[in-house]
């Protein structure tokens, strides 16, 4: 434990190193160096794990972290609601080495398989831009639900990894027991979208139709919109488009096809959608 410890007060040091674009201010970092080094009566687990969750910027990630290490040096071990708090603590500090400290201190000190827990390490290591590193404890879960592909598909997709994202997606779906959300639809229609690939579109399409998913919810039809226009296949962009209801489209319906037809350069056709637009707005 000494040993871990030795390597958290490390990456905390490399972390702080002024070259980092880091928000730091004099009153915090003052107040870190005076708990690290005060004697002062630690608080319990529960209060300490809502000060973890509650950290929304850098500097109160680096108090948090300090508070982590000295309880730990104290012989106080964490509860199962500490590791979900400490890996929210990571994402303002956008480190993949801490949420790697973090990880390596799960395995040793956490729950076994514990499905929230694994749930919160791929997103902490996606928040951090560690795609190569969130993969880790996806295929180390023995058991995995709609969060978990979900959120490894999501955050793929968001760091340009489209081909990588669709493949998660398949796995989904050959799996047989987990049924996708429309967040993980949505993600997957803007990974096809990027990739220009009108052929995935079109099997996601069949999909949605044959689940039912068209005519419950208006987000993926935004998606799919959004993707068709995306691989150049106007005439599909339209027929979803058309095949909303006029008091079912939003914001988001008027948006994808209009910035697909000047992404296509179709001017005449998204000036005739920028009047229906306002005329139904008012």
């Amino acid at each position: 434990m000494k040993y871990e410890l030795m390597r958290f007060r490390s990456l905390l040091l490399l972390i702080t190193n002024p070259r980092r674009n880091l928000q730091r201010s004099p009153l915090v970092l003052v107040r870190a160096i005076e708990f690290s080094t005060s004697g002062a009566k630690l608080p319990n687990w529960v209060s300490a794990n809502k000060f973890f969750a509650s950290c929304d910027h850098s500097e109160a990630a680096l108090v948090a972290f300090l508070y982590y290490m000295k309880m730990l040096s104290s012989n106080t071990f964490p509860d199962k609601y500490t590791f979900p708090a400490l890996l929210q603590a990571c994402g303002p500090i956008s480190d993949p080495g801490l949420v790697k400290q973090v990880h390596s201190h799960i395995t040793k000190l956490g729950p076994d398989e514990d499905l929230f827990l694994g749930n919160s390490m791929i997103n902490a290591y996606v928040v951090c831009g560690a795609k190569c590193f969130a993969r880790e404890p996806f295929d180390q879960m023995a058991e995995k639900d709609v969060v978990s592909r979900t959120t490894l598909i999501s955050g793929l997709v968001a760091l340009g990894c489209y081909g990588e994202g669709v493949n998660v997606f398949k796995e989904m779906m050959m799996d047989g027991w987990t049924r996708p959300n429309a967040a993980a639809f949505a993600s997957v229609l803007s990974a096809c979208g990027d990739l220009g690939s009108c052929d995935h579109a079109k099997c996601l399409h069949a999909l949605l139709e044959k689940a039912g998913w068209i005519e419950l919810d208006v987000s993926i039809r935004n998606s799919l919109t959004d993707a068709y226009t995306k691989c150049g296949s106007l005439e599909n962009a339209t027929k979803v488009f058309n095949d909303v209801e006029d008091s079912e489209k939003d914001l988001y319906t008027w948006t994808a096809i209009i910035s697909g037809l000047v992404m296509m350069d179709r001017e005449g056709m998204h000036i005739y959608f920028l009047l229906g637009w306002s005329m139904i707005l008012g």
